[in-house]
């Protein structure tokens, strides 16, 4: 099951894992975020061809653009805030019901899931 299909799952920290990303200004509109996921095979392999003195090594992966409102919310994932409590912040934002928000939140999510860029139940050690 995964962790969006459970009850609870407005209850949970998610966090952003190890990527690269940017900002991007979009005239007129919120900035959105282009997210770069990092495949590990590639860094493994870029670092072996490094060692064996290649001088160019390019790491070539997809790349993710989110609007305003997804890369506001991509922002508040960092461990710290609750799925709740990222819906009840644009909730106020953006004067509507947190409920209206939950779903949206969820899309989001199931969008990033298979790319592997945020980990939905995270707690520190």
């Amino acid at each position: 099951m995964s962790a969006l299909e459970r009850n609870d799952w407005t209850s949970l920290t998610p966090k952003d894992i190890l990527h690269v990303w940017k900002y991007e200004e979009a005239l007129g509109t919120l900035r959105r975020i282009v997210l770069y996921p990092i495949d590990f095979n590639q860094l493994a392999d870029a670092e072996a061809a490094s060692q064996r003195g290649e001088k160019e090594v390019r790491i070539v992966g997809s790349k993710i653009t989110l609007n305003g409102t997804a890369a506001l919310i991509w922002e508040m994932c960092d461990g710290t805030h609750t799925v709740e409590e990222i819906a009840q912040t644009l909730a106020q934002r953006f004067h509507v019901d947190a409920a209206r928000i939950l779903p949206d939140i969820q899309r989001l999510f199931k969008r990033l899931e298979p790319y592997n860029v945020l980990e939905l139940d995270w707690s520190p050690l």
